[in-house]
């Protein structure tokens, strides 16, 4: 926030008591009835700790207008030898800017405010006095403000800056220096700042000098002065370089005139500075000469009262006599006088409107000092600067002055057990704001020795749930409250409440809802908090997405569980919050049919399992439920694993189902098997390919058995081979890789379906497959039921680890006779081994074989491979 309004009046002498009688009258009249009550339900996010020796922060909702405020501040208590109070400013010079927090972290400060106002479209270089350890970095200031420093005796003061500096020249002449580090500005003592002045820039300003200051100044003339001694004189530059043992001497119009006149490269420069604060008793305190001259790189540099001729009034350090003042930072109004609050209207900061404030304070001894930032925000209104007078004054303020508000207002603080500070309040403008100043708190107390305390919270954001882990924040200080390294097996938890807790680290487990009162302990330091939990008992419903579930095998979908609370609220549960068991209903598919495909007789296999909250569906079909457990609130939702709707009951349900899991069969159409559609010698290539796992890939499109291996060879009537099966001189395993990974197209005189040829192609490279005398496939012709037994046998013969396969046990069929003399072995043998079915009292040699058969057979195939 820049200062806006041209003019301003100060009080002295005889207007001291006028003042305070009005300022009694007008505090009266302004500040009738005002109170500073605590906002209603602002206890949960108000907090006060010590940060530092002799350091407190805090946060606070007040309220105003029926409105909540949110102020965040420190009181410092000087009297604790580790207490220091230091002005901050950039690494880049007095006329740089940088945020709050990097200017804390830089200094190792473990809080800080915002301090000087500046010009918001210019450099930036603070518009008050800054003093440093004695050295100025810039001077003097806005006349009509009062500014907040630090004396050699440990005490704060708020009072009226002065400076006075005299440039001599070789031959006696002098020039009056009017500023020190400063860009153009209005002091408001009734001189220019720049114009027709001298002004000292030190190597505090930054790299260069101000020079031609982007051609507001044409007629200007610079003097670099290093070790005491002109290096050279510069015209209308754009500012030279600041030697880091000297300083320039910055000169416009007259002023530059005498520089012309009375200063050339090799002449000894000497320096004459007087700085120092009029306290409000009438007594003044100075920098020290030798502060000073240091301070600009002046090796011949004076200062009135080194001799000791100190002026009457002014303070002297009692241990050598000298005035001394150590520190300035942050100039404004004054808004507390003698523990009053002023009735400040001050329209250049807009001070009747409730805005974002910052100001410092301290008490009549000056051993106690506060420094505060007013919050406004969508949560907090903000103060006028009565408000805020009045507001330091109930904090016990003695003297005040207001500090750069608005978007520059910024409080940062490390907390207890943090390592940095960080920005704690909202600034109006969004994002912290570069600026010139602030001043800095630092803790200077050596490493404790010991844990002094421990300081647990809750992660931000979210409730407690019951059968939740928590990660809680953790963190140690020491006995002079800088932050510790904390082992994370040096920490112990006990707790009180519903149920016993599961704890490793910083990481608590609450197994059910209710309160518990934690204890969290590191030797014999413990910090106890109270944790709410929220279990079943807070449940109004529990709710889930989707409501129920149709997966096909080997499918999966996420649940998303809800828990619909008594206080209206609508909260997501995670897994580790819920338990899911799986319950199926119906078992009665498995194993039934009527026998004529060769079903499986009992069918086990994985139908559901639960993965956190996916549901995944194994190669079992079937209909159940999963029900779902938030600490006692229950809910449940219908889960149906199905591959193909038109199987739903059909005895080769299951079959169809774990091929059709594993890739190997496919339907004719979206959810549709066709399991009474006869078997075509194309799909019984594609059967067979999959199944003995010579696909290199799955997923062809197909009409028929498509991503599905599916499918058995069928031999042409009449040829000696019926099956199409060739001795093979590599039997391929039912699991393993194709013998013959790759084929050209199908070398038959027809066409074969695009989703059959590389099958097809595969087994008759492998000598599986033949093709009729012709010279053709017939991809469409059906696979009858002795082909396919035929096809099986081959198939098994080449699997077998014996000799030879028993037909021991083989029914004997009503119509065996019917059965084709070159199948009669392969179906007495398939038949025994469990693989093949009759259809009743008979086998059906004749019929072709559907697709329900041909899945239960392969299925039974691939199970008596092992491969199951």
């Amino acid at each position: 926030m820049s200062e806006r309004r041209r003019g301003g009046h100060r009080w002295t002498g005889l207007g001291r008591k006028v003042r305070a009688f009005l300022f009694a009258v007008l505090a009266g009249a302004v500040f009738a009835g005002v109170s500073f009550p605590a906002a209603a339900g602002a206890a949960g996010g108000d907090w006060e700790e010590p940060v530092g020796e002799g350091v407190s922060a805090f946060r606070r909702t007040l309220s105003l207008s029926g409105k909540p405020v949110v102020v965040y501040g420190v009181r410092i208590d000087l009297t604790n030898p580790y207490v220091r109070l230091v002005p901050l400013t950039s690494a880049e010079g007095i006329g740089r800017k940088a945020p709050v927090s990097e200017l804390a972290r830089a200094k190792g400060a473990i809080a800080a405010v915002n301090a000087d106002f500046f010009h918001l479209t210019g450099i930036g270089a603070p518009l008050g006095p800054v003093v440093d350890g004695g050295t100025v970095m810039s001077a003097p200031g806005v006349a009509t403000w009062d500014v907040f420093g630090l004396l050699s005796d440990g005490r704060a003061a708020i009072g009226t800056f002065w400076f006075e500096g005299t440039l001599w020249a070789p031959d006696g002449s002098t020039h009056p220096i009017r500023a020190v580090n400063k860009e153009a500005y209005d002091p408001r003592d009734g001189r220019p700042s720049h114009s027709g002045q001298i002004v000292l820039y030190t190597p505090a300003w930054g790299a260069k000098s101000y020079g031609r200051a982007g051609g507001r100044f044409r007629d200007v003339v610079e003097v670099v002065v290093a070790d005491g001694v002109v290096r050279s004189v510069v015209e209308a530059s754009d500012g030279s370089p600041i030697p880091p043992d000297g300083f320039v001497l910055w000169g416009e119009g007259p002023a530059a005139a005498f520089l012309r006149a009375h200063f050339a490269p090799g002449d000894p420069v000497r320096l004459e500075l007087r700085a120092g604060m009029a306290l409000p008793d009438g007594s003044r305190v100075s920098i020290p000469a030798a502060a000073l001259a240091a301070g600009v790189g002046a090796t011949s540099a004076s200062a009135a009262g080194e001799a000791g001729d100190t002026p009457a009034g002014e303070a002297r350090d009692a241990s050598s006599g000298v005035p001394v003042l150590l520190s300035t930072v942050g100039s404004h109004r004054l808004l507390v006088e003698g523990g009053r609050p002023l009735p400040v209207m001050d329209p250049a900061v807009d001070g009747d409107k409730p805005r974002a404030r910052a100001a410092v304070a301290i008490d009549a001894a000056g051993r106690t000092v506060w420094i505060v930032v007013v919050e406004a925000s969508a949560e907090s209104r903000g103060m006028t600067l009565p408000e805020l007078a009045q507001y330091l004054a109930s904090l016990g303020a003695d003297r005040a002055i207001n500090l750069d508000g608005g978007g520059s207002a910024t409080f940062v603080a490390r907390r207890l057990g943090e390592t940095a500070p960080t920005v704690l309040n909202r600034p109006s403008g969004g994002s912290p704001r570069a600026v010139p100043t602030a001043i800095g708190v630092l803790n200077t107390a050596p490493p404790g020795d010991s844990v002094g305390g421990l300081i647990v919270r809750l992660p931000k954001g979210g409730d407690v749930l019951a059968g939740g882990t928590v990660r809680f924040e953790v963190k140690a200080y020491d006995t002079h409250y800088h932050p510790l390294s904390l082992p994370t097996e040096a920490l112990t938890w006990s707790a009180t409440g519903p149920a016993e807790i599961e704890a490793s680290g910083p990481a608590v487990r609450f197994p059910t809802g209710g309160t518990y009162v934690l204890t969290a302990a590191v030797g014999d330091v413990r910090q106890t908090l109270e944790v709410r939990v929220l279990g079943g008992r807070d449940v109004l419903a529990l709710e889930a997405e989707p409501a129920a579930l149709t997966l096909k095998p080997g499918g999966q979908m996420a649940l998303t569980v809800w828990a619909r609370l008594r206080d209206g609220r609508r909260i997501r549960l995670a897994p580790e919050n819920v338990t899911l068991t799986v319950v199926r209903e119906d078992t009665a598919s498995a194993g039934q049919g009527d026998g004529r495909g060769g079903a499986p007789e009992d069918f086990s296999g994985e139908w559901v399992r639960v993965e956190g909250l996916t549901v995944v569906a194994g190669a079992v079909p079937g209909a159940g439920r999963i029900e779902i457990d938030f600490d006692g609130a229950r809910t449940r939702i219908p889960v149906v694993v199905r591959a193909f709707d038109d199987l739903v009951g059909h005895w080769a349900e299951p079959a169809a189902t774990a091929l059709y899991a594993r890739g190997i069969v496919d339907g004719v159409a979206s959810g549709r098997f066709a399991p009474d559609k006869p078997l075509t010698r194309a799909e019984a290539a594609v059967l067979l390919d999959r199944a003995l796992g010579a696909a290199a890939t799955v997923g062809q499109a197909s009409a028929g058995m498509p991503a599905a291996a599916a499918g058995s060879s069928s031999a042409p009537s009449g040829s000696s081979d019926r099956t199409g099966l060739a001795g093979v001189s590599a039997s391929p395993s039912l699991t393993g890789s194709p013998v013959v990974k790759e084929a050209a197209r199908p070398a038959f005189r027809d066409a074969v379906p695009p989703w059959a040829e590389t099958s097809v192609a595969r087994l008759q490279a492998l000598g599986v497959l033949r093709g009729y005398p012709d010279g053709t496939f017939r991809p469409d012709r059906p696979v009858s039921r002795a082909e396919l037994a035929v096809l099986v046998d081959q198939v098994l013969a080449r699997l077998s680890r014996e000799d030879g396969l028993r037909t021991e046990g083989a029914p004997i069929f009503r119509d065996a006779a019917a059965i084709p003399v070159w199948a009669r072995e392969a179906v007495a043998r398939v038949v025994a081994a469990g693989v093949m079915r009759g259809t009743g009292a008979a086998f059906d040699p004749h019929r072709a074989a559907t697709r329900a058969e041909a899945a239960a057979v392969f299925y039974n195939l691939l199970n008596l491979g092992g491969s199951s």
